[in-house]
């Protein structure tokens, strides 16, 4: 009985247990899982929802009082500004300002201060937006820490705040807001071809393919008035469902809406839309109940207004990672996001515009993956190492100008070179961990180089395993990508080396493939050779042992340090670098010295990066500079390297961006339209002195931060907070130093006493008005690059050499005392520079130029008062006498150059003593048939190569009738365009010729020219006769060919005398004609040539793809 009791009780309480499974089941299934709603109280959308919504008939509405038919709004939102930015759109009442075509408004919030950083610094860059009139503005809440946003809307002027709590849920809030924002603030009379793109800030744009898109819809003649009025495009969703599980991100309960499915919508985390339909869509937010989730919101007030939404799903809204759910940064899921990446091509023709899911460092990451994956910075000189703080805010400059790697290497760290076995010390450990950390943080790659040739042993295990160690330590730090150097060493080995290595190259290829293997094949592992240019390799590149060696055994994935012809290369060629990379069978690193100072510590180079060819960027694995050893002092070659490379990218979509400008226009506004986007391509093209004029206005507000001379000896702390990472006035990195904060504020408090701070003296009354982009400049032309001083400070030189030597008391006495004068006025403004530098905010930057300055300063004041000396029968000193020279007196760089010309020393100079003699008679006069002879000689002495002698000696002809012979043959014709230039012997000095339709030249006539020059020639390599031509927009744009000979042995005064002279008649004509621009093709194998066109006005064109040795030169007017 009581065993048939149990049974019974077992068997119910099995029952019960089930009974209870079946009901949490039902449970889940009716009240999570929301199937109650699915199966019985869904209502049909298609039949009811218009039946309770407002229809606005937007054909018959008026916009400006929609209350006349639709009657008083029902749904006002009471919202206001906090922070309204009214003037982005409209400039008040000015009546230059140009609307912007494109405005982007951002969704943010108030604590992603990193995420609208890395905005700021990648895809919209300030200088870009400028150049296509485009507007951005970021669209915040508030939160409830109540954080202030107010410093970095003053700062950066892209803030719009309203006073509603940043929550997902209060989007729609927002984008209400930014409707209304646009109706009040950003309108205008042509609204139809004005553009407005939302986007979230977890967002990457590809504005280069926005742009290509808006124009092609801009230059769609099938687009009706009300298309463009009513045009909205994205991501669309076209019947989705509502999700009813309760713990669903998306949840809408049955009473806030009751239907089976949604309206078409558009994705709101970026979506395109007219400014004239913003409007529209503001109008029926005030008709609509507002919705809980800002795309359907938007899809609501599509469909009660009957507007279709335009799907381009490949352009817009893409994912970078294939399943949406692995797309949230901060949830569970994320962490197997990795597997499930979409590998988009964002290099593809068919770039999206808007790619999901990059916020902060990511989205800095992508950017240099795209962008700036062949540019690189280093560090390697010999003076003292730059500090920690100095080098964080060097971070900031790579990421503002584009540049995506940091190589350490200071020479003057003594465990990085000479000390290179001893391991770093705790302190030494954290400092280094920090700066990788942070490195990373800004997306930069942080490249470790060792230096170990002084004294290293190939052979010995004992120094190998001391390398892995020091490579251990700083792979434990963080650091994933590593250099070995062995620059600047002796190339003699031990004789334990010798037993073992069949040569020095071997052994160092031995010891690089080694540490290459031993840090398992590392992304990045770059080597310096000892013969890292073309003077040190021996007897020459393409015959140099030691660099064939390299080549062959070196892992060919292990990058080589290159820094072209010599140690400090005025000019690298793409001829050169061809021929380096075939030798060292890989594509090299270029090492560029041009604004390295530490080997004359006299010497400093703030001009810009110069002398580069335009086409380098397909040849080269990176670029790679050096800079001054003043850290203050780079600003101006960091930036004008980072357009250089910016330009390139550029100009690498140029054919795609072409391709779409060829259909028709049928109004002016799409005229405007394409001039506007023909102009925004121009401007990409490299011009060092715009690049210049670029860097001079970002560099004068550095002036004007209040620095201490000693920040750059605070240790840094790093602090995440949000209150750390809200901007502060003088700071632009997405990482802070605490203690910054309290040297500004000592600094602010004691600016009016800074000389009780600053030991830096100055004779004479400081003049306290403050530094202008003048002063700026003049400073920069004062220290500008190793083969040339600027354009003012050149003049200067010039002057004074004149002044030095054609001083007499009775000939041209008042033209001597003039030119005087004018030099004197300008070692004034010297002066005026340097007491301004004095009392400018940025100490640590003045510190940093206050020697060298002062050094200029001084001495050509010493020339000044040599020329009232002498103009006042020597009366006032004794100084100019001759005798003994101090060793002292000798001094490089533009001050060695002045006081060559001093009675105190003997100098070699760049200014040639052929400027004291008179100038020549010139006589410019129509080309006849006569001239070919001698302007056959002349193209021929111009344009000679050594490798050619032997060719030149069978046929003395061919190299004139390669470059010149077709152009005469369709020239003849053009009598006043075309001129020959003779002396006063009547010997040709030079000759222009002038081919009115290149076009027809290159496609018409040349190839005829080819074929009888392979006749006339038929022994001859028939690639000798290369056929040249030139990319469509070109033609259209410079269409003019002009191809200039001169014979550059003459005076330099005298040949930019006459090119300019030839030009300006050539391009009075061409003007005349309607013309607007004209272009040259130069072999980059003649640099004369090259510079000398370039210094009439010319500037280098990147886009002769099929023959690496020509130049293409252009100029407008």
């Amino acid at each position: 009985m009581s065993r048939w009791f149990f049974r019974s009780c077992r068997l119910h309480s099995t029952t019960f247990i089930k009974c209870i499974l079946c009901l949490v089941i039902i449970y889940i299934l009716n009240t999570i899982l929301g199937v109650q709603y699915y199966i019985w109280s869904e209502r049909s959308f298609e039949n009811e929802y218009h039946l309770t919504m407002t229809q606005i008939d937007i054909r018959n509405i008026d916009e400006n009082k929609p209350e006349n038919i639709l009657g008083l709004p029902k749904y006002i939102i009471s919202n206001r500004f906090i922070i309204n930015n009214e003037y982005l759109c409209n400039h008040g009442n000015s009546v230059t300002f140009i609307q912007p075509h494109l405005l982007i408004l951002v969704k943010s919030a108030v604590e992603n201060w990193k995420a609208r950083q890395a905005i700021r610094m990648t895809w919209a860059k300030n200088d870009f937006l400028e150049k296509n009139n485009i507007k951005l503005a970021f669209v915040l809440g508030t939160n409830e820490q109540n954080f202030s946003v107010e410093k970095e809307s003053q700062q950066y002027k892209d803030i719009i705040q309203i006073d509603k709590i940043d929550f997902y849920y209060h989007n729609s809030y927002k984008m209400v807001m930014m409707l209304r924002w646009i109706n009040e603030y950003c309108t205008s009379k042509n609204d139809l071809r004005k553009y407005v793109l939302f986007v979230d800030d977890d967002y990457y744009i590809d504005l280069n393919s926005l742009l290509t898109y808006i124009n092609k819809i801009d230059n769609n003649s099938n687009m009706t008035i009300n298309e463009r009025r009513t045009f909205i495009t994205g991501y669309v969703y076209q019947s989705s469902r509502p999700r009813r599980f309760l713990n669903d991100r998306w949840y809408i309960s049955i009473n806030d809406y009751p239907y089976d499915h949604y309206p078409p919508y558009v994705t709101a985390g970026c979506f395109l839309m007219t400014i004239s339909n913003a409007r529209l869509f503001y109008i029926a937010s005030k008709y609509t109940k507002l919705f809980r989730f800002d795309d359907i919101y938007m899809g609501l007030l599509a469909y009660s207004m009957s507007i279709k939404l335009i799907p381009n799903n490949d352009l817009f809204s893409s994912y970078h990672s294939s399943i949406i759910l692995f797309n949230n940064q901060t949830g569970f899921f994320s962490k197997f996001k990795r597997f499930f990446t979409n590998n988009i091509n964002l290099n593809s023709t068919n770039k999206p515009i808007c790619i999901h899911g990059y916020r902060g460092e990511e989205l800095i990451q992508i950017w240099n993956n795209i962008y700036q994956t062949n540019l690189t910075l280093s560090l390697s000189y010999y003076g003292r190492p730059w500090s920690f703080n100095q080098r964080k805010t060097l971070f900031e400059y790579c990421l503002r100008f584009g540049l995506n790697t940091y190589v350490y290497a200071p020479k003057d760290d003594v465990k990085h070179r000479s000390r290179w076995r001893d391991l770093y010390s705790n302190e030494e450990s954290s400092e280094l961990n920090q700066l990788i950390h942070i490195a990373k943080r800004y997306g930069i790659k942080f490249i470790y180089a060792l230096s170990p040739g002084l004294d290293i042993i190939y052979s010995s295990e004992k120094d190998l395993t001391a390398l892995k160690r020091k490579f251990n330590q700083l792979s434990s730090l963080g650091c994933e990508h590593w250099a070995i150097l062995f620059d600047d060493i002796e190339s003699e080995m031990c004789q334990q080396d010798k037993d073992r290595f069949a040569s020095f190259a071997h052994a160092q290829v031995a010891v690089a493939n080694e540490i290459y293997d031993y840090l398992n094949k590392p992304n990045v592992l770059l080597f310096c050779p000892t013969q890292y240019c073309s003077r040190m390799a021996k007897p020459s590149v393409e015959r140099s042992f030691y660099l064939q060696t390299i080549g062959n055994g070196l892992h060919p994935d292990i990058d080589i340090f290159w820094t072209g012809p010599k140690v400090i290369s005025r000019r690298i060629t793409i001829s050169h670098i061809l021929s380096v990379n075939n030798v060292l069978q890989r594509r090299v690193t270029i090492w560029d010295n041009l604004n390295a100072n530490d080997y004359d510590q006299r010497r400093l180079y703030l001009g810009p990066f110069t002398g580069r060819s335009s086409n380098l960027s397909s040849r080269l694995s990176g670029m790679l500079t050096n800079p001054n050893c003043e850290f203050e002092l780079n600003f101006i070659p960091l930036n004008t390297l980072g357009q250089w490379y910016h330009s390139l990218r550029i100009n690498e979509s140029q054919d795609q961006i072409d391709d779409n400008n060829n259909d028709d226009d049928d109004d002016d506004d799409d005229n405007n339209n394409n001039n506007n986007n023909n102009s925004l391509q121009i401007t990409q093209i490299y011009q060092s002195n715009k690049a210049l004029d670029q860097a001079l206005i970002d560099w004068l507000p550095e002036f004007h931060k209040v620095k201490t001379a000693h920040d750059s000896q605070h240790i840094l702390k790093i602090d995440s907070s949000p209150q750390a990472m809200s901007p502060k006035p003088t700071v632009s990195s997405l990482i802070i130093d605490e203690d910054s904060q309290d040297s500004i504020c000592e600094s602010q408090t004691s600016t009016t006493s800074s000389s009780k701070i600053h030991i830096m003296e100055c004779d004479g009354n400081v003049n306290t008005s403050d530094i202008t982009l003048d002063d700026i400049r003049l400073l920069v032309e004062l220290f500008y690059l190793p083969y040339e001083h600027g354009p003012n400070a050149q003049q200067m030189f010039i002057d004074f050499y004149w002044l030095r030597f054609n001083y007499f008391q009775n000939e041209k006495l008042n033209e001597w005392r003039c030119r005087a004068l004018s030099f004197h006025n300008n070692v004034k403004n010297v002066g005026r520079l340097v007491q301004r530098l004095t009392t400018i905010h940025n100490r640590s930057l003045l510190y940093d130029i206050y020697n060298y300055v002062t050094d200029i300063s001084s001495t050509i004041s010493l020339c000044s008062r040599y020329l009232h000396w002498i103009d006042n029968d020597h009366k006032h000193s004794s100084i100019f006498l001759s005798g003994d020279v101090e060793p002292a007196s000798r001094r490089g760089g533009l001050a060695g150059e002045f006081l060559n010309i001093l009675p105190i020393g003997d100098f070699q100079s760049i200014i040639k003593p052929e400027l004291n003699s008179l100038p020549n008679i010139y006589l410019i006069q129509p080309m006849t048939s006569n001239d070919q002879a001698s302007m056959y000689a002349l193209c021929t002495q111009v344009c000679y190569r050594d490798e050619i002698d032997d060719l030149l000696e069978q046929h003395s002809e061919i190299l004139a009738d390669k470059l010149i012979g077709g152009y005469l043959l369709s020239s003849l014709n053009n009598f006043d365009l075309c001129f020959v230039v003779n002396n006063v012997e009547d010997e040709l000095c030079a000759f222009v010729l002038t081919i009115i339709e290149s076009e027809k030249y290159d496609k018409l006539i040349q190839p005829t020219w080819i074929t009888q020059l392979h006749q006339k020639y038929p022994n001859v390599d028939q690639n000798f006769f290369e056929i040249n031509e030139c990319h469509q927009w070109i033609y259209d744009r410079y269409s003019v060919r002009i191809q200039l000979f001169i014979d550059l042995t003459i005076k330099t005064d005298n040949a930019y005398f006459i090119g300019n002279k030839l030009i300006k008649i050539i391009i009075d004509n061409l003007i005349k004609r309607g013309y607007q621009g004209c272009h040259a093709l130069l072999d980059e194998r003649n640099p004369l040539l090259h510079q000398y066109y370039l210094r009439l006005g010319f500037v280098d064109i990147p886009n002769m793809e099929q023959n690496d040795h020509i130049i293409l030169v252009g100029k407008q007017f």
